[in-house]
């Protein structure tokens, strides 16, 4: 049974954008589901949408297969949508995703990770306290094109 898609809230020229993007990954990689690129084409995604003066942000954490079951996803996010360019990879018989996928940020399919988040945008965070503590924090762009954070204090 295929989702509801609000592809419609969408200008056209973002619509066209993401048609285009989808497009050109499907024939790099030969996927139609495009499993395993999400975080590459989430990225590829928001620096063509910054290129039209688009806002959006790029989002990560878990696609929540069912209740027992989560997959480390990319996504864009813009306002109140998000833009998920490879959820055909979490496709069954009983739930299908279309190629460009619209929803609301609410959608319980989507769980953010602020932690990774925050890793993305802050390699290395100062802490203010009665004594200086330094995070680093490693972040490493797995196979699935989704980011994994190991934080550690110096």
């Amino acid at each position: 049974m295929p989702v509801k898609n609000l592809i419609r809230r969408l200008p056209k020229e973002v619509r066209d954008l993401a048609r285009k993007v989808r497009a050109d990954a499907v024939a790099e990689t030969n996927s139609q589901s495009l499993g395993g690129y999400c975080g590459n084409i989430s990225r590829r995604l928001l620096g063509k949408l910054a290129e039209i003066g688009f806002s959006a942000e790029f989002a990560s954490g878990d696609f929540v297969v069912d209740s027992e079951h989560r997959e480390p996803h990319c996504w864009i996010k813009s306002g109140k949508l998000i833009i998920d360019l490879t959820a055909t990879q979490f496709s069954t018989k009983k739930l299908e995703f279309p190629p460009i996928y619209i929803t609301h940020i609410n959608n319980r399919k989507y769980s953010q990770d602020r932690e990774v988040l925050t890793a993305i945008s802050n390699l290395y965070l100062c802490m203010a306290s009665s004594r200086t503590v330094v995070l680093s924090e490693e972040v490493n762009v797995g196979t699935l094109g989704c980011v994994s954070v190991r934080r550690s204090s110096i």
